[in-house]
């Protein structure tokens, strides 16, 4: 992953995460994720319909980290292919949840 330095600090490059979330990310939220994790009725208080929500996180507590997929709970969970519970993701679409949540969960 690039990095750019600014006052010392490393900071992720972002500038692929708004595509990456537009064409993958955002799809499997709402054709896959949204039908059990949307408004007040959201499985485990989890609800995936925007960014506030998702940072927020459920009834467990912090689902994402952004900048940090190893310790997601939603990157764990579908890795592990425990959701969606109806069908693991292909390879493709958990690297990209992983990316996504790596290069600080954006969301546009």
């Amino acid at each position: 992953m690039r990095r750019f330095w600014l006052l010392g600090v490393a900071l992720p490059a972002m500038a692929q995460t708004p595509a990456l979330f537009e064409s993958k990310i955002k799809p499997v939220l709402v054709e896959r994720c949204a039908k059990c994790h949307s408004g007040a009725a959201a499985f485990s208080r989890f609800d995936l319909t925007t960014r506030a929500s998702l940072l927020k996180g459920g009834g467990q507590g912090v689902d994402v980290v952004p900048g940090d997929a190893a310790g997601s709970r939603l990157y764990q969970w579908v890795k592990a292919g425990r959701m969606p519970p109806d069908r693991a993701l292909d390879a493709g679409d958990v690297e990209a949840f992983r990316q996504w949540i790596q290069d600080g969960a954006l969301w546009s």
